[in-house]
This record gives C-alpha cells, structure tokens and sequence, in this order.
C-alpha cells in the first residue's frame, strides 16, 4: 500500500452486518461509507488518510438481512446505504432520531430540506403549497 493508504481488517462473524465508524477526537463519531456483511472469514477495507489523528471502530447488528445496504435497520424510512454514504444524510443507521429532536430522522431531514429551502409546512400533510397543485 502507498503512503497514507491503510487497511482495517477483521474476522467476519457469519449473519452479523458491519459498520466503521471514524473519529478524529473519539468524542465524535461518523460512519465510513462502508457497510460489510460477516461470512465466517477476514475483512477488509481500504482507506485513504490526509496523514492526521484518525481512531475507527467497528460497530454491527446480527438482524438478520440479505441486503444490507438497501435495508434500513432503525425503521426510519432511510436506507443504511442513504444513510452513511458520501453525500448521503449523514445519519446514524442505527438511531430513528440521529440527532435527538424527537423527530424520526426521516423528519428531521424534511424539516432541514424545508428550511434550507426557506419553506413552511402548510397546506395538506406537510407539503408546500406550490408542490400541492
């Protein structure tokens, strides 16, 4: 491997789902986009580092699942993959609420995207007027 190219391997407990999870102060975590499934033998990932203070951990489910990546393992409406992936929510696939505000994480986003957008939730559900027709 090249210069500030690394690995991380692991024994891949059969059934059990795989995340990593990066920190720069091992206070905040975010996931890797990553997500491996245990067959009973060694894993691995590759990664790319800028050279400065970097911990990993690993962290897994054992529910069961034959597609890891499109299931969504907190029963928020966003897929694992959604989830950690580079440009997704950056959310906790395992946490409905992420962030703690009493909303899904699911709502959460629609109320960011709403904001963001300088939107209010009018009309009928929670959809702006001009999307109502």
């Amino acid at each position: 491997m090249g210069e500030n190219t690394f690995s991380l391997r692991w024994h891949g407990v059969s059934g059990r789902t795989y995340f990593v999870q990066s920190s720069a102060d091992l206070v905040r975590w975010r996931h890797m986009p990553v997500i491996k499934s245990g067959q009973g033998a060694p894993l691995t990932h590759n990664f790319s580092g800028d050279g400065t203070r970097m911990f990993l951990r690993l962290s897994h489910t054992d529910r069961p699942t034959t597609s890891p990546n499109s299931d969504d393992f907190d029963g928020d409406g966003i897929s694992n993959w959604d989830e950690i992936r580079t440009g997704g929510t950056g959310t906790n696939p395992f946490a409905a609420d992420s962030n703690n505000d009493v909303l899904t994480t699911t709502a959460s986003v629609m109320t960011a995207w709403f904001t963001q957008h300088r939107m209010t939730r009018m009309g009928r559900g929670c959809l702006p007027r001009w999307m109502l027709g």
